[in-house]
């Protein structure tokens, strides 16, 4: 009987034991997406066009897309949304012709817009968001419809040391580039003095985006 008992016990404490495990593993599992969710812009949730706020003590909003768009396009009467969702083997593929590893937190999502004005498109714009070295960097790329890039507006960031990013003189440097080009800091984009992490973090950022610019939009 009692050799019956310990067993029982035992059973019981390896149930216990595994129902711990399993719960710590959904945890573990959950708690960055729910992280995630705290810290992205609100954009990557849903709806586009709003104002932008991140919580933090460094967090800066630029600017919205919409009026971003709007400057870039001024002759626009028609702005499109579409959200792309990337797989496995896009990511894959992504990684592979960007030859920039890919953040599936960051890159598992894009949301593109086609600017037209009657019927006839004049250009897109991508929504993306990459790491900087404080926390995210939300940024609109909007490009001509030949693939050329036509500006780089950072939305919002939570940067200390970052805010040149934001920077004309940052930004103006990708203008007229494509896929073509390196896009690559210390070879045809000058990083900002004191943010070399942002400054790559963007820039890996705008050639993963014309990368999947070019697999979504280049045939049509």
């Amino acid at each position: 009987m009692k050799l019956r008992h310990n067993f029982r016990f035992k059973l019981l404490w390896l149930r216990g034991l595994c129902a711990v495990v399993i719960a710590a593993a959904g945890y573990l599992a959950v708690y960055p997406l729910a992280l995630l969710q705290c810290v992205l812009p609100s954009q990557l949730k849903g709806g586009w066009g709003a104002d932008i706020g991140i919580q933090s003590a460094y967090a800066e909003m630029v600017s919205t897309i919409d009026e971003v768009i709007r400057q870039v396009f001024p002759k626009a009467d028609s702005i499109e949304s579409t959200v792309h969702r990337l797989d496995f083997k896009m990511l894959f593929s992504l990684q592979k012709e960007s030859g920039i590893e890919v953040d599936p937190a960051f890159d598992s999502q894009y949301r593109f817009f086609t600017v037209a004005q009657n019927g006839q498109t004049l250009g897109y714009a991508a929504e993306h968001t990459v790491l900087g070295k404080w926390g995210p960097i939300h940024y609109l790329l909007s490009i001509k419809p030949d693939g050329t890039i036509a500006d780089v507006s950072v939305l919002d960031y939570q940067e200390r040391r970052g805010r040149p990013i934001s920077k004309s003189r940052f930004t103006r440097q990708f203008i007229g580039k494509s896929i073509a080009d390196p896009l690559k800091v210390q070879t045809d984009i000058k990083g900002v003095t004191g943010a070399s992490i942002s400054s790559k973090g963007i820039t890996d950022g705008i050639r993963k985006t014309l990368h999947v610019f070019n697999a979504l939009y280049t045939d049509r």
